[in-house]
């Protein structure tokens, strides 16, 4: 009766534990932050994204860099598509999650995340 009660509790606990795990942590966290794509040698200017929450979807803003004019930015809304790593912005864009990397893949385009310090800095470099 002891060693029942016992597994009982053990089972009980082990639940309570492993729901702890996700607790907190919405569908489409892993895409909340700053990132940036395209820097290279030959372009020193990388396009910066932004993906904030707003409810239960997503805010992206977006900032290109023009020759003329430094950096322009423009929002688009955004959901988490058919599965909880892939990002659909304005309806009908995909951008997929890579845990392993932490990156986002866009057709043949990757953006790595970065610090709101990097991201804040390279806009005001591009002003």
């Amino acid at each position: 009766m002891n060693r029942r009660h016992f597994l009982v509790t053990a089972a009980l606990a082990t639940t309570i534990t492993l729901a702890g795990c996700n607790a907190g942590t919405k569908p489409g966290e892993k895409f909340v932050g700053y990132w940036q794509s395209g820097q290279s040698a030959t372009d020193p200017h990388p396009t910066l994204i932004h993906i904030a929450r707003n409810g239960d979807s997503f805010i992206v803003t977006q900032s290109m860099w023009y020759r003329m004019g430094g950096y322009k930015s423009g929002n688009a809304p955004a959901a988490l598509g058919e599965s909880e790593n892939i990002l659909v912005i304005n309806g009908s864009f995909r951008t997929i999650y890579e845990e392993a990397t932490d990156t986002m893949l866009a057709g043949k385009k990757k953006a790595s995340r970065i610090d709101q310090t990097q991201y804040e800095r390279t806009l005001a470099d591009g002003q």
